[in-house]
């Protein structure tokens, strides 16, 4: 992580250490950033942006996480058939 010079960035995570977080390739969060999610059912990791500086808020990604729980999957929902 880089290490934050401003006060008003202390506490928040460089792109590197975001991606670490969420499992995720730093391009990922970079593509995002700068032309949206390709799929539709990718929402967009929340970010701050000040100046050139780019970073993300542990705990908006902890809720990002938790928005994205899911509970129950679509092979779970319906039973299968034997053929």
């Amino acid at each position: 992580m880089e290490q934050n010079s401003s006060p008003a960035l202390s506490g928040l995570l460089d792109t590197a250490a975001a991606a670490k977080f969420l499992g995720l390739a730093q391009i990922t969060l970079r593509q995002q950033r700068s032309q949206g999610p390709r799929d539709q059912r990718m929402a967009i990791v929340p970010f701050i942006k000040l100046g050139h500086a780019v970073r993300y808020s542990p705990e908006d990604l902890q809720a990002f996480v938790a928005a994205h729980r899911v509970t129950q999957s679509v092979e779970t929902a319906s039973p299968r058939l034997a053929v």
